[in-house]
């Protein structure tokens, strides 16, 4: 059957009119995904969110939209919209790595958030990491997730398994070495611990979290003045990290013991004077500290001392026996 010119002409129109409109549908999916990955990278979690949202609705049938709103969810802590968009980019593309990657963090982080109720997650998110594995088989996140997978499960012999074959795709993963020391910790295999640390700082000398748990092996060790150290270095490094300051109160703590134990009085008041700065809640700190005064014939600020003990903890005995005593000329 032959079309006459202007039926041609029609045809012809059309078809360049749904490629103009089908272009520029594409261009809006991509002007979106590029504004949105911009947002994401400066942290701007709301407005990467609404880019991605809206490449989604110019190109919903690619993954990369729907995947990438699911690490912007995630980054945000909304677990339950990752996971639905994990998931939308799953179905899209069975092999979206990324997607599968967000998922399994994803539902890590909600068995972190409540153990109990979200136990089943972990074994979700053990399958999902397989499914990585049989996509790629180098896959260092998908080790790694197991690695803190079979941790929290108990299971520290797979867990330093699969951290090991992470480290051998990626030997100097801060990360990978910090979570692999603590299974040793854990195990109270602190030598390794110790070494698996160190070679985290080693490969990110900004690591306040390798630095920390380093403190905590030093402690372990007795090494109380490298303990103290590596507290502060975390610190510094995060101001606002606050179970390094309660460590670095612990260990002060411990410091102002051994010199006690020592017959080093006036250095035992100036550490226990630091572990109470560091952790003014701490009744035992105040009581310690009030001790030593009272060793040192310092009988008001032994009473001081004693009466915050008191106010911190009502039911302190020790406390209120030493301050009775003092209270009446003991």
């Amino acid at each position: 059957m032959k079309l006459g010119r202007g039926r041609i002409f029609t045809l012809v129109l059309s078809l360049v009119l749904f490629s103009t409109i089908a272009f520029a549908v594409e261009e809006d999916y991509q002007v979106y995904l590029t504004r949105g990955n911009s947002y994401y990278n400066m942290g701007l979690w709301d407005k990467a969110i609404a880019e991605y949202e809206r490449a989604a609705k110019a190109g919903p049938d690619n993954s990369v939209a729907y995947s990438s709103l699911g690490w912007a969810y995630l980054k945000k802590g909304n677990l339950d919209s990752a996971m639905i968009n994990f998931d939308k980019a799953i179905k899209l593309n069975n092999k979206d790595i990324l997607a599968r990657e967000g998922l399994v963090t994803a539902q890590v982080s909600l068995y972190e958030q409540d153990r109990k109720t979200f136990s089943y997650m972990l074994d979700k998110a053990k399958q999902e990491a397989e499914k990585i594995l049989e996509i790629d088989k180098q896959n260092v996140s998908a080790y790694n997730q197991l690695g803190l997978i079979c941790f929290y499960k108990g299971d520290y012999k797979n867990s330093i398994d699969f951290y090991e074959k992470a480290l051998r795709l990626r030997p100097k993963e801060t990360s990978i070495h910090t979570n692999l020391g603590w299974v040793y910790f854990s195990q109270d295999k602190i030598d390794k611990a110790v070494e698996q640390f160190r070679e985290a700082i080693i490969a990110s000398p900004t690591n306040a979290d390798a630095r920390r748990r380093l403190a905590l092996a030093y402690y372990k060790q007795d090494k109380i003045e490298e303990a103290i150290y590596e507290s502060r270095q975390a610190i510094a490094l995060d101001p606002s990290y606050r179970a390094a300051y309660h460590n670095l109160a612990a260990f002060y703590a411990r410091l102002g013991q051994k010199y006690r134990g020592q017959g080093e009085i006036e250095e035992a008041v100036s550490a226990y004077k630091d572990a109470v700065f560091l952790n003014v809640g701490n009744p035992d700190f105040h009581f310690a500290l009030a001790n030593l005064y009272w060793e040192q014939g310092q009988r008001q600020k032994a009473i001081e001392e004693w009466e915050k003990t008191l106010k911190l903890d009502p039911d302190y005995e020790d406390a209120r026996k030493s301050l009775e005593s003092a209270k009446a000329g003991g």
